[in-house]
């Protein structure tokens, strides 16, 4: 998938890193991005979509000419640019527990790829892009120095990686990515990745309070449960679209855009952020409507079809076959056997 593409959300604070750091520099951070910064939420947590993150550092490199300025602003980061999230990690005891943390509620500041964890050998790996697509080269760059520095930060230690590898080709700027994480650099990867010894988990870090952070750990469980109940009241409301719909014939984007008082173009975006599209969505329901309707045995495969908007039975039958492996007719003797009495 394309960076400009990407889909997901960065925090408000994560997004005002660049606005800081451009106005530290002397710059008018508004005139060079084209855009006030993001207006803040009573949380910090306002989303702010990838793509449009991305598209910032752009016009920030192109009105700097500085070619390596996603790296010094990783560099400048501060705990309040991650919000809640950088709180809660400098209350930990340990850099070990920090990164558990991290990876637990890193949904609070992007959720476009997530951290995964492992130890390889006496190295601990942290990688992202095993979804698949990449949020660019200089958002890949501005995190993983700000990574990097902000655990200096926290443990007061002149913390180097062992390894830090990125998706995208050498840029040729030696000197920087030197300065930023003094160790060796690898480009063109399949996943960006940083390693350090394994030893560093026990690392004690500056400020540890742990009634601090059961606090601040309760509170980021409750955003992030507001952000899920968010997720999930819009979705119930998507389908209930799409399923009411179906009656109608073969439903269209604009159709159920209609029905939510959203655009075309919000709709499919919301989708994306999802790693879905339109016609996944229409799978998926209409999957879940066959075999409950399949269920009925008043119901006829004929008017089965009907009722999920096909106008010939074969479409249905191929349709439901290549959800599941079976014919309509198979699923529903499968179904009968699994539910008789033994």
């Amino acid at each position: 998938m394309a960076a400009g593409a990407t889909p997901g959300y960065s925090s408000e604070t994560y997004v005002g890193l660049l606005y800081d750091y451009l106005d530290a520099q002397g710059y008018d951070s508004v005139a060079v991005l084209g855009e006030a910064r993001p207006a803040a939420s009573a949380d910090g947590l306002a989303r702010y979509p990838v793509s449009r993150h991305a598209a910032l550092f752009e016009r920030a490199v192109a009105a700097t000419g500085d070619d390596a300025l996603a790296l010094k602003v990783g560099a400048s980061i501060r705990p309040e640019h991650y919000g809640v999230l950088g709180f809660v990690v400098m209350a930990c005891p340990n850099l070990g527990e920090a990164l558990e943390r991290a990876q637990r509620f890193e949904r609070l500041v992007n959720d476009a790829n997530r951290v995964h964890l492992q130890v390889d050998g006496a190295q601990l790996r942290m990688e992202w892009g095993h979804e698949g697509f990449s949020p660019g080269r200089h958002m890949d760059e501005m995190a993983i120095g700000a990574l990097v520095s902000f655990t200096r930060q926290i443990t007061n230690r002149d913390w180097n990686p062992s390894t830090v590898a990125f998706r995208h080709g050498d840029p040729q700027l030696p000197e920087a990515y030197e300065q930023v994480f003094a160790c060796p650099v690898q480009f063109s990867q399949n996943l960006t990745m940083v390693s350090f010894p394994a030893h560093y988990l026990q690392a004690p870090l500056v400020s540890p309070n742990p009634g601090l952070r059961t606090l601040l750990d309760r509170q980021a469980e409750q955003i992030l449960a507001r952000d899920r109940e968010s997720a999930d009241a819009w979705e119930r409301t998507l389908y209930k679209a799409v399923h009411g719909a179906l009656t109608d014939g073969e439903p269209t984007l604009e159709a159920i855009a209609g029905k939510l008082h959203v655009s075309p173009r919000t709709l499919q975006r919301r989708l994306s952020e999802r790693q879905g599209t339109f016609q996944s969505l229409l799978d998926t329901v209409r999957q879940q409507m066959a075999q409950h309707y399949l269920e009925d045995r008043r119901l006829q495969l004929a008017d089965v079809a009907l009722l999920l908007g096909y106008s010939e039975q074969s479409a249905f039958n191929r349709a439901f076959k290549r959800w599941t492996r079976q014919t309509p007719r198979q699923w529903r003797q499968a179904e009968e056997l699994r539910v008789a009495p033994s």
